[in-house]
């Protein structure tokens, strides 16, 4: 029996999809901490369990007879993701599962100064202790993540502004990252940590000149320092703690920690990660307004 939590969640459920697409016949469990949050969970898995990594006993219940779990990491202030996953690792091996994945991230380098790297790391040192078969998913930067904030600088004044300096990222979206999650699954492979690149290394310069040739809208990259990056962050409202997070993944960018390419993908999935410029398209950035004006095709622009 296959496990998969976070399955209401945008990486979660489209893993789901994947495992479904592609089981040999095994039994699909679907994990969410909400059970009434995506109905459609039951269309892809054969049983929907409510898994709380905060209640222990909701995860007696929901890892019971499973052989194999992914953990999908949880959001959440750093300390608390910990306990989370801690709490997940303990149910899982309690209720003697045998096999453990986890949804890490590229950057784990101890000396990183990215406490989103820290996070991970402390799991998965967890994780490869615990005894049981284990693989470690090291996701790339969402190009998701990035590309909405991009957008969200198109719709405004044209300027995306990040502290990141001329880094270089490994850009990989979602829809490949629940793939590549969906075969390792499925895989036989244990005791392996697989580092799951995009196809290119391109600046935050080089994304905003993409997404205006792809797509019609001009923005442009202006690197700026913390201090501005803080403020920026201070006036959106966001919380101490999260501003923190985004101005030492910046230091991390900077650095060189996600500075890297691989053949991860390749060799779980058997083909090439998709490029930026072909995912772009296919994201719901909500620019059906602003494309109509620009006069960019309905089909180079998805609106819902």
């Amino acid at each position: 029996m296959i496990g998969i939590t976070g399955s209401s969640g945008y990486l979660g459920g489209r893993i789901v999809r994947s495992v479904a697409a592609m089981r040999s016949g095994q039994p699909l469990v679907a994990m969410t901490r909400r059970l009434d949050k995506d109905p459609e969970l039951e269309r892809f898995a054969d049983e929907v369990r409510q898994a709380d990594f905060a209640e222990l006993e909701s995860l007696n219940r929901a890892f019971h007879g499973v052989h194999t779990l992914l953990i999908v990491s949880v959001e959440g202030p750093d300390e608390e993701r910990i306990r989370l996953h801690r709490n997940a690792l303990e149910g899982a091996l309690a209720c003697g599962v045998r096999r453990i994945l986890y949804t890490s991230f590229f950057d784990v380098d101890p000396n990183s100064p990215s406490s989103v790297a820290r996070v991970h790391r402390m799991m998965e040192a967890d994780l490869i202790a615990s005894g049981v078969d284990w693989v470690v998913l090291r996701d790339g930067p969402y190009a998701d993540n990035f590309a909405k904030r991009v957008a969200e600088a198109a719709r405004q004044d044209g300027i995306f502004r990040m502290a990141a300096g001329e880094a270089r990222l490994p850009f990989i979206g979602r829809a490949d990252l629940s793939e590549a999650a969906a075969a390792a699954v499925l895989s036989e492979r244990s005791q392996v940590a697989w580092r799951l690149s995009g196809a290119e290394l391109l600046s935050c310069a080089d994304l905003c000149a993409i997404f205006s040739e792809t797509l019609g809208l001009a923005v442009r990259y202006r690197a700026i320092s913390d201090e501005e990056q803080m403020a920026d962050l201070q006036r959106q409202g966001l919380r101490a703690d999260l501003i923190e997070r985004r101005i030492a993944y910046g230091r991390a960018i900077r650095e060189g920690y996600m500075t890297a390419l691989t053949d991860d993908f390749q060799t779980l999935v058997g083909r090439a990660p998709a490029r930026v410029r072909d995912l772009l398209p296919t994201l719901d950035l909500n620019l059906g307004g602003q494309a109509r004006q620009h006069g960019i095709p309905a089909s180079k622009v998805r609106t819902s």
